[in-house]
């Protein structure tokens, strides 16, 4: 994996009075400060999730899977954390093949009836200029896409802004509402999260 471990202190969320500022934009404030990558673990768990922890390349890597039927069709929901200290197009790209490959590992692509949503999560300080245009528009898998999407996301540690593509997909179109379904689960109001 790229990038190594963080640099410093851990990357921490809290709330703040005005949180909640925008669709995707979420205060930050120094009471009761939780770490982001935990604060998705506890919602992985709440979800009904199995989650574990696997440390490669001197990273902790935080896994999430679940299984949903959705349109006679049933879907391996696979999130992957990690902490980084920056986070750039490269190191989303890199990831999410990586998450993928961790999804064929465990045969989540068979069957004729069976498909997979990667949703891979880089939580970082330091957010590449390049991120929210790269946001801005689905993530293609090219010829390994085949039976999977990718939903990653990016989560600015200092802000608690997250990034991810909340529009609609050609391809792929049916599974939109748990797609998001899922964003709002994980990913929502992080600031607010100290009660979860």
């Amino acid at each position: 994996m790229a990038n190594g471990s963080l640099l410093g202190q851990p990357p921490t969320v809290g709330w703040a009075d005005g949180v909640g500022r925008g669709k995707d934009i979420y205060a930050v404030g120094s009471v009761h400060m939780v770490r982001i990558s935990e604060l998705i673990e506890q919602r992985l768990l709440a979800d009904g999730c199995e989650v574990l922890k696997e440390e490669v390349d001197d990273e902790t890597i935080t896994l999430g899977y679940k299984s949903e039927w959705r349109w006679l069709c049933r879907v391996h929901v696979l999130v992957a954390t990690v902490d980084r200290a920056v986070a750039t197009e490269e190191d989303v790209r890199g990831f999410t093949l990586e998450v993928l490959t961790v999804a064929d590992s465990m045969n989540l692509r068979n069957g004729l009836q069976s498909g997979v949503l990667v949703m891979p999560i880089l939580v970082a300080p330091v957010i590449g200029e390049e991120i929210p245009g790269m946001m801005s528009r689905s993530f293609r898998l090219g010829t390994s896409g085949f039976a999977a999407m990718a939903q990653p996301a990016v989560v600015d540690a200092g802000s608690g802004r997250v990034y991810t593509f909340r529009g609609r997909r050609l391809l792929g179109a049916a599974f939109v509402k748990l797609i998001h379904e899922k964003i709002e689960t994980y990913l929502a109001a992080l600031a607010e999260g100290r009660n979860s």
